[in-house]
């Protein structure tokens, strides 16, 4: 239940956050299609569209291995894509960065927070 004894539950406020976020935008889209007519600008070119892509679509690649991989070998992996493929960043420098990012984040959230996270293959293969 969203509403307990005690107050909100666990899903309360972000279920409300969304349900405002989702209405708003929702009027926001219906307002920009009333106003649209054939003379105006677009609203992003080809050139800015393929910009927001190279960023949308791996990071929705990125969210969706996090279920296989776990979210530190996908860290690994999504950082290393990134500075490679965007930054243009050698080897050397993408490596211990694409490393020591999600091996610290692992000991920041599941030794000292306590607060495991999505674990893969990695992870089941070392025994945590």
């Amino acid at each position: 239940a969203l509403w307990q004894e005690d107050g909100p539950g666990a899903g309360y406020f972000p279920f409300r956050i969304g349900v405002i976020m989702f209405v708003v935008s929702a009027i926001t889209f219906a307002l920009h299609l009333r106003r649209m007519s054939g003379d105006e600008p677009t609203f992003v070119d080809r050139s800015q569209l393929r910009q927001v892509l190279q960023v949308l679509v791996p990071t929705i690649v990125f969210v969706v291995s996090i279920g296989f991989l776990g979210i530190y070998l996908a860290s690994a992996i999504f950082i290393l894509f990134f500075m490679r493929w965007l930054g243009k960043y050698p080897f050397y420098k993408i490596v211990p960065i694409a490393v020591l990012t999600p091996l610290f984040l692992f000991v920041m959230f599941e030794i000292w927070f306590l607060v495991p996270l999505p674990k893969g293959p990695i992870e089941a293969a070392l025994g945590y």
